[in-house]
């Protein structure tokens, strides 16, 4: 995906100047987003593993079930694997959905928010 170029929604003068604003900083998202690499993605059956929703947000197209995330947290006893703490607890992809990862218990573990955050980033 190249570069597109990006031009500001213009002010017409008699639209209120804070919807302006508005307008201008979603556009800008919405540009931004649609340039990640992450949108490029595509599963083994050629479907993309990402999308960008109205807002600009980019978010997974499977999702793990409220079921399947419940079980996993009971499985690992309510606790962080790495560091054993109760607190600020995630669902994380031991190989990531950007990677092929599934959204299976066998795939899945639980940690804190603070060694999610260490563990790295996305392509």
């Amino acid at each position: 995906m190249a570069y597109q170029p990006f031009e500001f929604p213009e002010w017409n003068g008699v639209e209120n100047i804070d919807n302006w604003k508005y307008r201008r900083r979603r556009a800008l998202k919405i540009h931004e987003a649609s340039q990640s690499p992450l949108l490029r993605l595509r599963g083994p059956d050629g479907e993309p593993l990402y999308r960008m929703n109205d807002s600009g947000s980019i978010r997974r197209t499977r999702q793990a079930s409220s079921t399947t995330i419940r079980r996993v947290k009971e499985r690992d006893g309510y606790r962080c694997v790495w560091c054993g703490s109760a607190d600020n607890l995630e669902v994380d992809h031991i190989v990531r959905y950007a990677d092929g990862g599934s959204n299976t218990p066998d795939n899945l573990r639980t940690l804190c928010h603070g060694c999610h955050g260490s563990r790295g980033g996305r392509p």
